[in-house]
This record gives C-alpha cells, sequence and structure tokens, in this order.
C-alpha cells in the first residue's frame, strides 16, 4: 500500500513474519511467486480498479424555474400585505419628498404678489403704536387695502386672523372688508382636539357674501404638508366658529375665475363622484398664462378642469383621514419655495402713501392676486414642507396658501397637471410586475452562472440595476408627468425576490463547495 512493488514487498514481509516462527510455526510460509523477467513487478495500486468520478450535481432547469415563480409570487404578496399595513408609508413618503426635491426649478407665478409681515414689520409697526398680539393694526390696515384696492388687484386674499370680538372703529376699514368683493379674509375651523372650536371670521364681513375660507392645513404624522384640503364636509364644523365651505386659496381661485366660471357647473356636486370641477363658459384670453415643466397631457381642456380627491388608500397614503375633498400638493418647485411670487413687506407699502411711484405699484397689483399673510419668525406660521432638507427649514403659511393657488390656477388655465397616483389594483400590478421580472432574470442568473464567487458579485449587480431603472422610471414619470408611482414597494419586492431566489437555487452549490474545501484541508494536514 506504499508503493513498495509486490516482490519486494512479499520478501520484507516473509522476514518480518519469520521472527514469529518460535510462536506460530509455519507463520513465514507464504505461496511462492513466480517472477517473469519481462513483465514490470506490480505494487498495490495496480491491483485497484480507479473509482468512478462522482457525477457533477445539475439543478433542473423546470425544478428553479418553478422555484422562481414561488418566489415571485411569495415576495409580491408579502410586500403587498406590508404596504397594505401602512408599515412602508413612511418610507415611500420618505422617498416621495427626496424625488420631489429632485425636480429641476420652475418660473415662479406672475398672477401672484406676496406682501409678508415680517419681524421689521412688526418692530416698525411698535414704534408707532401699542400692536398687542396682532400682526398688523387696524390703522395700518384700513391704509393699506385702499391703497392696494386702487391698482385694480383681481383678488385679495388676507391672511390674518381678526378678532371678532373687537371689531374695527376706522370707517375706512369697515367699509373695506364689508363691500371690498376682491377681498378674501380667513377663519379656521379647528377641527382637531388642540383648537375645537377654531377662529371666527372678521365680524365685519357679511357671512353671506362668500368672501371667507379655511386657513386649515393638513399635515401628515411627520408634521410635513403634502396634501392641499379643497373643502370640508358639513359635520366637521357643526361646533366651530368657522362656517366656510371652501379653502382660502380656493376662494381665492375662484374670484380670480369668477368673470369667466360657469357656476352652475364648478364646485363639488355629490353627483360628481366626489370630484370638485372648475368649469368655464368662455375662454380667458385676458389672463395670465404661465409656463410650467410637465409635458402638457393631450387630454387637457381649458374649458373643464376635474380634480379627483384622494382615498383613503392613494399611492404611497394607507388608511389616512380622506375626509372632506384633498388632493396631493404639487408645489412649484423651486430652490426656495417662497421664490414662488414677488415679495414684499408691509413697510414698502406703509412708508408713504405712494411708496415708489404709481407705474411700479401698477406692474406688482394690476390683474394680479394680492396675498397678504404673517411672514414673521416669532408669529411662528411656519410649515414642513416636502423641499424642508433639515428640522429648521420650515416655509411660511401664507407662501404655502400662495402654491396651493397657483396649483389650482395652473391646472385650469395651463395645463400644469395634479400630482396623480394609480389605483390600489394597478399598484398591486406594478409591484408583482417587478417581482416577476425580478425572478425572471434571478433565474436565468442562476441557471448560466455555475461559480459560486462570481455569482455573488453578478448578483449584487444585478440587484442594483433593477433598482435603479425603478428608480428612474418613477423619478422621471414624477418629473415629465407629475405621477407618484410605488418606488419603495416594486424596489423591496424585487430585491425580496431575487435575494430568495439566490438563498433557494445557491445552497445546495455552496454546501458542496464547502465539502471539497474542508476535504482539502484534511488532505493537507494528513
Amino acid at each position: 500500500s506504499q508503493g513498495t512493488p509486490l516482490y519486494i514487498a512479499v520478501r520484507e514481509a516473509r522476514e518480518r513474519l519469520q521472527g514469529l516462527e518460535h510462536q506460530f510455526p509455519c507463520a513465514s510460509w507464504l505461496p511462492l511467486i513466480c517472477q517473469h523477467p519481462a513483465t514490470i513487478p506490480p505494487s498495490w495500486q495496480d491491483f485497484l480498479e480507479p473509482s468512478p468520478e462522482p457525477a457533477p450535481t445539475t439543478r433542473s432547469p423546470q425544478g428553479n424555474a418553478r422555484k422562481a415563480l414561488l418566489a415571485s409570487v411569495a415576495s409580491a404578496v408579502l410586500v403587498t400585505g406590508l404596504r397594505l399595513l401602512g408599515v412602508m408609508q413612511p418610507l415611500e413618503l420618505a422617498a416621495f419628498d427626496h424625488m420631489m426635491q429632485l425636480r429641476p426649478p420652475e418660473p415662479p407665478d406672475s398672477r401672484l404678489l406676496i406682501i409678508g409681515i415680517d419681524d421689521e414689520d412688526l418692530r416698525f409697526q411698535r414704534q408707532q403704536e401699542d400692536l398687542g398680539n396682532v400682526s398688523i393694526s387696524n390703522r395700518n390696515l384700513a391704509k393699506l387695502l385702499p391703497l392696494i384696492k386702487q391698482y385694480q388687484p383681481r383678488a385679495i386674499g388676507l391672511d390674518v386672523y381678526r378678532d371678532a370680538n373687537t371689531p374695527s372703529t376706522y370707517p375706512a376699514l369697515i367699509q373695506q372688508l364689508k363691500t371690498n368683493d376682491h377681498l378674501i379674509a380667513i377663519c379656521k375651523a379647528g377641527y382637531d382636539k388642540t383648537n375645537p372650536y377654531g377662529i371666527a371670521p372678521p365680524p365685519e364681513i357679511p357671512p353671506d357674501s362668500y368672501r371667507v375660507g379655511f386657513s386649515d392645513f393638513v399635515s401628515d404624522s411627520d408634521q410635513t404638508l403634502r396634501r392641499h384640503l379643497l373643502s370640508m364636509n358639513s359635520q366637521w364644523s357643526d361646533k366651530s366658529l368657522c362656517k366656510a365651505t371652501f379653502a382660502f386659496n380656493v376662494e381665492l381661485a375662484l374670484r380670480y375665475l369668477q368673470p369667466y366660471l360657469d357656476g352652475e357647473q364648478t364646485g363639488v356636486n355629490p353627483a360628481w363622484d366626489d370630484q370638485f370641477k372648475f368649469t368655464l363658459q368662455k375662454s380667458p384670453d385676458a389672463l395670465t398664462n404661465v409656463p410650467h415643466g410637465f409635458v402638457q397631457s393631450p387630454d387637457w381642456d381649458i374649458a373643464k378642469t376635474v380634480i379627483p380627491s384622494l382615498q383613503t388608500r392613494s399611492g404611497g397614503y394607507q388608511l389616512i383621514d380622506s375626509r372632506g375633498k384633498q388632493i396631493l400638493l404639487n408645489y412649484r418647485a423651486s430652490r426656495n419655495l417662497e421664490d414662488i411670487a414677488v415679495q414684499k413687506p408691509l413697510r414698502f407699502f406703509l412708508a408713504h402713501s405712494n411708496p415708489s411711484g404709481s407705474q411700479e405699484l401698477k406692474s406688482l397689483i394690476q390683474g394680479k392676486i394680492v396675498l397678504i399673510g404673517v411672514t414673521a419668525k416669532e408669529k411662528g406660521d411656519y410649515h414642513r414642507t416636502p423641499y424642508a432638507r433639515n428640522s429648521q427649514d420650515l416655509t411660511p403659511g401664507i407662501v404655502v396658501h400662495a402654491h396651493m393657488l397657483s396649483q389650482l390656477l395652473g391646472a385650469v388655465l395651463d395645463g400644469r397637471p395634479l400630482l396623480w397616483v394609480w389605483s390600489p389594483w394597478i399598484d398591486g400590478i406594478w409591484i408583482a410586475g417587478w417581482s416577476a421580472i425580478a425572478g425572471l432574470l434571478a433565474w436565468a442568473m442562476g441557471r448560466y452562472n455555475r461559480l459560486s464567487q462570481f455569482s455573488w458579485v453578478g448578483w449584487g449587480i444585478a440587484v442594483s440595476i433593477t433598482a435603479g431603472v425603478i428608480y428612474g422610471i418613477c423619478l422621471g414619470c414624477l418629473v415629465l408627468f407629475a405621477g407618484w408611482l410605488p418606488f419603495v414597494p416594486a424596489v423591496a419586492t424585487a430585491m425580496t425576490t431575487m435575494v430568495t431566489i439566490l438563498i433557494v437555487t445557491m445552497k445546495p452549490q455552496q454546501r458542496l463547495s464547502k465539502s471539497l474545501f474542508n476535504w482539502s484541508k484534511e488532505n493537507e494536514t494528513l
């Protein structure tokens, strides 16, 4: 067995057995071997038959295909179930915010002018009188409103709360609040526990004038404003001091479009399947059009704009409170949301009766919607948006109203699309489709890649490419067509499918490789 020729081995064995003759007589009597001189003496290995090589382990393509199919179905069901339970909602909202920030900037809305009451304006007013808790005094408001009206704006939005228990004593202000049909004021519905009764509208405005809109926003659980509340259900305001049906920005949009609206086909009607409509009876040639960065929809019709409401399950939202008429807020993209319109401080208009000349004021105000609101940080009317890059990056409420107003006007006059989502059924098909694609790719790689060391690298590249393709499609759809596609669920189900198939199909090969490695190490030790 050590490789010695047979004849030498027998002779050596006889010599060793000779020493046992005294105990075992005839122990050395071994068979005689007649050696043929022309034959090479055999060794032990020559008498052994070579052992057959083990058949290579093969994987059945049909078996792997079934495993890939089962993995795809299981992954799609698992991810869809987790999504319906709301587990993925925070991730989907975070991905939505990220993609919103990547959209290219759009031109500002030239139909708007913002008069912001900042911290310097508060100090400016306090130097003249006791301002108390209000942001603009009755005296300054009585001076500001006639000045704006003089230059013929299409609408004036007063985003400032006024105390209903202390009506104004300025006759000019009372007259403006009562008779200025272009002036829209605010109230707060107060449907939450912190403010159950809300804030009443200015007492000077007649209750039946339709010149009051609620200022309430709907924020998500992370206090981010991604939705636009158009109107409220009647049961929300039973005990509220604010009885307004439509939002402040909606009333401003209706006032801006009023000469062109078909009143009977505009607004909300239960027969319209929970939709809000803007219907124009004639073309608004005199109104300004603002370009946008989206692909123009071939179905857009300026005569009729239908705004469908969000449902309980819409896009990345699962089981949200969808009462009222809510839509996704399609902010006008820019590096700074406050760049949506020209913005001037209050002191610009209060410094003099004619601060910068009539021509400049005319260009700023005429034919536009003038929004008056608080931007002072000490008042705290700041909100988090999808464009916030940290907890301190907040946007004034009057600017948010400007984006909501611009969204409505853009949808009606410019064909700028609203953000849209698929129905839950189409979302499910999208998720299952990517699970199937990932399963097919994984099955193909498992069939043609035989080297386990290469497969890990190849599978990692395949997963990365698949996720990148899904990301590119979702980002492109949001940037070009304003569509919010399910990015996180699609990536999750694709990765789950590929990893599952990798584990199932590669496990026998890895076990064989490990056994061969251990065998070689043992032989090396011996």
